[in-house]
């Protein structure tokens, strides 16, 4: 009984110590449309976020929906209430779509809550004629 409740004491407590440093950001949009393009163009959007929590926001992780999508994340931890910037340039080359809309997105794990923001970007992407 005793081990238990030390073992329950312990992993509450874990639990805490872990959320102690996490912090909220608000992004402006996590999502862009950028309409009807011909297939090869370059994509570039500036996603622009508030770290809106008390501790620093460090991103620990990123993971784009294909390697077309690069983005360019902001150097070092974005202290409280100051504003950062992450740039994703999504390239079109082999992403058209026959009468279908391009969606791609990057998605950003950090020491937020919650831990993964998805930041998208999504349009129609014609065939080179």
């Amino acid at each position: 009984m005793k081990l238990a409740i030390g073992l329950l004491v312990f992993a509450v407590s874990h639990l805490v110590s872990v959320q102690t440093n996490s912090t909220t950001i608000a992004f402006d949009k996590t999502d862009y449309n950028f309409g009807t393009v011909k297939e090869g163009k370059n994509i570039t959007h500036t996603f622009t976020f508030k770290n809106t929590g008390k501790y620093d926001f460090v991103i620990k992780e990123v993971d784009a929906s294909c390697d077309c999508m690069v983005p360019t994340l902001p150097k070092g931890p974005v202290k409280p209430g100051a504003t950062g910037t992450i740039v994703v340039v999504f390239n079109t080359s082999g992403q058209a779509k026959a009468k279908r809309q391009s969606s791609k997105s990057v998605t950003i794990t950090a020491n937020t809550i919650p831990a993964k923001t998805s930041l998208y970007m999504q349009g129609y992407v014609l065939p080179m004629r």
